[in-house]
C-alpha cells in the first residue's frame, strides 16, 4: 500500500470510530501504536486529548495498559511502548479496546503475529466487559480463518469501508 493510500484509509478508519456510538460512551480506550502497516491511529489520540487511552507494555507473557498522553515518549524497543513508570490502567465496564491484526474473518477471529498476547488477555474477565474492535483495512476482512479452542473474537470490525458487528455487546 502506497503511503498516501495508507493514511487516506487510517483516516477514514478513524472517522467510522468516532461516528459510533460507543466511541462517544468510552471513557478509556486501549489502543495500539501501528508496526508492520497496520492502520495507524496516532492521530486520533491527539484529536480526542479528553479520552484516557491507553497502551500496552508487554510483561512476560502478558500485556499491561499504561496511561498514555500526547507528547509523552515512548520506549523505542523491538515495539514502542509506554515508559515502564506510566500510570497503570484497570479496564471498566463500557470501555474500548482497539486490536490489528494481519487479517480479520467475518466471525471475528484474528490472525496475529503468533505470540497469543491478546487471546490470554481477552480470556481474563475483566476484559469481559470492554468492547472488543478489530482495527483492520478492508482487503484482510476474509471470510473465515483457521480457529484455535483459546482464539478469542471481537464484537466488531472496523475498516476504511465501515464498521461491522459481529456480536452485539452484553
Amino acid at each position: 500500500m502506497l503511503p498516501a493510500q495508507h493514511q487516506q484509509f487510517s483516516g477514514q478508519i478513524s472517522q467510522h470510530l468516532t461516528q459510533h456510538p460507543w466511541w462517544a460512551s468510552a471513557p478509556q480506550v486501549f489502543t495500539y501504536v501501528s508496526i508492520q502497516g497496520e492502520p495507524d491511529l496516532e492521530p486520533l489520540r491527539a484529536q480526542y486529548p479528553e479520552k484516557i487511552w491507553g497502551l500496552p507494555r508487554r510483561r512476560g507473557q502478558a500485556l499491561t495498559w499504561h496511561r498514555w498522553q500526547v507528547g509523552t515518549p515512548l520506549t523505542q524497543g523491538t515495539l514502542p511502548e509506554p515508559l515502564p513508570d506510566a500510570l497503570v490502567l484497570t479496564p471498566q465496564p463500557g470501555d474500548l479496546l482497539l486490536m490489528p491484526a494481519l487479517a480479520y474473518d467475518q466471525r471475528g477471529y484474528r490472525l496475529g503475529y503468533g505470540a497469543g498476547y491478546f487471546d490470554r488477555l481477552l480470556a481474563q474477565p475483566e476484559w469481559q466487559a470492554v468492547y472488543r474492535v478489530g482495527i483492520i483495512f478492508q482487503e484482510f476482512l476474509l471470510p473465515v480463518l483457521p480457529r484455535e479452542p483459546w482464539d478469542q473474537a471481537v464484537q466488531a470490525v472496523c475498516t476504511e469501508q465501515g464498521w461491522w458487528t459481529i456480536t452485539p455487546p452484553g
